[in-house]
């Protein structure tokens, strides 16, 4: 069974539009992870979105390759783009998916900047076609028993370029990886009279709140975790559990009719 629809033809992908499927948006985006991690980090998602279409029988369509990382763009590579342009983007998608009959969409997001445009535009959908479609954010879907077993007491190191994202291309790009580009470094803690506490992230009186932090102004390596604490084999176990999760979604809106006004008798 062919799973994505750009290699599909006009009159397959009619048919398969006919079964009432789950048609899997992928998104991600392409930032600093690192020194020693490719900043294409929207490949994770689109490799879950893959596989888990190969075990339900959902479809996919292309990656959505970039997404909103302001905070990143002290670094070359990064490529981001405004929230506006990507819920424009992604509502002319879901639009002609729309008109052909797709009812059953599930954003597979792989970036935490991508959660709230993209909820933005599944609210929009609600109100103006009565439709609910998913979001399913898997960085933060990780099952706890799997950090667990991947970073035992070290979960404590876990950070962006040194985390889940690294990890995970240690497993699907090891060839690419570059832990010979890593150097010693001390974060950066303190901004004027204000504790740093990460990305947009300070205190006052003790309490979190906000003054708008870039990765530069923490890391001049781009790296806020360990990049040494899990290998390729804790990263194929991220992945398994990944897409387990996310066939589970797929498999929830298979059984539903996503549709908020029902039939009446």
């Amino acid at each position: 069974m062919k799973n994505k629809l750009h290699r599909m033809t006009w009159k397959e992908v009619r048919d398969a539009f006919a079964t009432d499927p789950v048609i899997v948006i992928p998104m991600g985006s392409m930032e600093v992870h690192g020194p020693h991690s490719i900043v294409g980090d929207y490949y994770a998602a689109e490799v879950i979105a893959d596989r888990a279409a190969e075990l339900t029988g959902a479809y996919t369509v292309p990656i959505a390759p970039f997404g909103c990382s302001e905070y990143f763009r002290d670094f070359p590579g990064t490529i981001s783009v405004r929230p506006a342009t990507l819920i424009n983007w992604l509502r002319d998608v879901t639009d002609c998916l729309f008109e052909h009959g797709v009812t059953k969409i599930l954003f597979l997001n792989g970036h935490a900047g991508n959660a709230y445009p993209v909820e933005c535009l599944c609210r929009e959908i609600r109100r103006e076609r009565r439709i609910l479609t998913g979001r399913l954010d898997i960085w933060q879907m990780i099952p706890a028993d799997v950090k667990k077993e991947v970073y035992g007491d070290k979960i404590n190191k876990v950070g962006h370029g040194g985390g889940p994202v690294d990890t995970v291309m240690k497993y699907l790009v090891p060839d690419e990886m570059r832990m010979d580009l890593i150097e010693e470094e001390e974060l950066i803690k303190q901004w004027e009279q204000f504790p740093a506490k990460g990305l947009g992230k300070t205190e006052i009186c003790g309490m979190p709140s906000f003054l708008p932090f870039n990765m530069a102004d923490l890391s001049k390596q781009g790296s806020l975790g360990d990049p040494y604490i899990a290998d390729a084999e804790g990263g194929k176990k991220i992945v398994d559990a990944l897409v387990n999760v996310t066939a589970s979604y797929i498999r929830l809106m298979q059984q539903s009719d996503m549709h908020l006004d029902k039939p009446q008798g």
